[in-house]
């Protein structure tokens, strides 16, 4: 498995191994950045996700790479011009689902209510010396975020703030200990994660 960025540093099988980005292939010659040099039968592409808009104006377009809070959202859905070289949308431009996310549907729900509200007048949003140093600050916290548990509190604090705006009922706090027991268990084994059993935060019910 070739990595762009870091390794995942999950326990792998014997047969798996990390290596760094691979730079070019030469019939099923694969070559890697760190030199070396090995033959494969396929190649499967598993890219991640790198936001791309080429569609957008350049100075209202979000460029970013992956992380869970993002320049020029409020909210990290409503658009500001806070980087250089961009400009203020009058509040037209919503970007939902951008962030890196442990959350999901859940995460996209939440932002697409949010922006329905907006939209409708049902939300009002601060002055935009507000909006700007709250993001500000949410990006600045991504230096804080050293370790999973850490992304997910975060996260969750991010989830927390969307309900509050809008009046959503369900509170999110809870999710945080499923999420990082199920990282738990991806570390312990990549391989049988996915087979385990957690709690049904509305029933208090275990899977079996």
């Amino acid at each position: 498995m070739s990595w762009r960025t870091k390794p995942m540093g999950f326990k792998w099988p014997s047969n798996c191994e990390e290596v760094p980005l691979l730079t070019r292939v030469e019939n099923s010659t694969c070559y890697f950045r760190d030199g070396r040099q090995e033959d494969f039968d396929a190649i499967i592409l598993c890219t991640g996700y790198l936001e791309h808009f080429p569609f957008m104006a350049s100075d209202i377009r979000l460029r970013t790479p992956c992380a869970l809070n993002l320049p020029c959202l409020y909210r990290g859905v409503q658009w500001y011009g806070t980087k250089e070289g961009t400009k203020d949308a009058d509040g037209r431009v919503f970007y939902l689902g951008m962030q890196d996310v442990y959350y999901t549907y859940t995460l996209f729900m939440m932002q697409a209510l949010w922006a329905v509200q907006v939209i409708k007048g049902l939300l009002t949003v601060p002055t935009r010396e507000r909006c700007v140093s709250d993001i500000t600050q949410w990006v600045a916290s991504n230096a804080l975020l050293t370790d999973y548990n850490a992304e997910i509190d975060n996260q969750t604090e991010y989830m927390e703030v969307l309900r509050r705006d809008t009046g959503y009922p369900v509170s999110f706090a809870e999710a945080a200990e499923m999420f990082k027991g199920w990282e738990n268990d991806k570390h312990e084994d990549i391989l049988t994660y996915r087979d385990k059993t957690h709690k049904n935060l509305f029933t208090g019910i275990v899977s079996p």
